[in-house]
């Protein structure tokens, strides 16, 4: 028996691993023909796939994300002292998409595709209610490029590992 997440040798009986967590799969025997996705190189465990920098960036999001979804959804004043000519419904608007935001870096912790496509869509209808309300160029590209750039730079390297759907481990 081997794990089908890190490849450990597991005891005959066994029906996860005490390593990873991973199920337990048998090995193939001489003249078996293995599935080339059950390798331990196609099917890292997800905390050797995320990585450090990958993890804290996560992280990050989420509670960057969770602190403007408080400023939007209950702290207008001091938003609107930086944004005076934003309509009302601007603020609400902005925290429910901070609160998406959380779900949706939480999906990235789980190493979900769509939830990268999902954070891409959300950059996109950003930018279109900043131009709606009329905010100026320079602070669109300031609050939408680099935080799609670094998106991009920290996912991509991880597509092949991600999935569509939760991991049923």
């Amino acid at each position: 028996m081997k794990c089908a997440n890190c490849g450990a040798k597991l005891a005959d009986n066994a029906r996860y691993c005490e390593t990873c967590g991973g199920d337990a799969i048998e090995e193939a025997g001489v003249g078996d023909f293995a599935r080339p996705d059950d390798s331990a190189e196609s099917k890292p465990a997800p905390h050797e796939v995320r990585g450090f920098w990958y993890s804290a960036y996560v992280v990050v999001g989420i509670l960057a994300n969770a602190y403007a979804a408080y400023k939007g959804l209950f702290d207008e004043a001091s938003l609107r002292a930086v944004v005076p000519t934003a309509p009302d419904w601007y603020f609400p608007v902005g925290g429910f998409a901070a609160l998406a935001g959380v779900l949706l870096f939480i999906a990235l912790w789980d190493l979900l595709k769509w939830g990268v496509i999902a954070l891409l869509a959300l950059d996109v209808a950003s930018v279109v209610i900043m131009l709606m309300i009329g905010m100026p160029a320079i602070w669109i590209f300031i609050g939408t490029v680099p935080g799609t750039a670094i998106l991009l730079a920290f996912t991509l390297p991880k597509w092949k590992y991600m999935q569509w759907s939760p991991r049923r481990d």
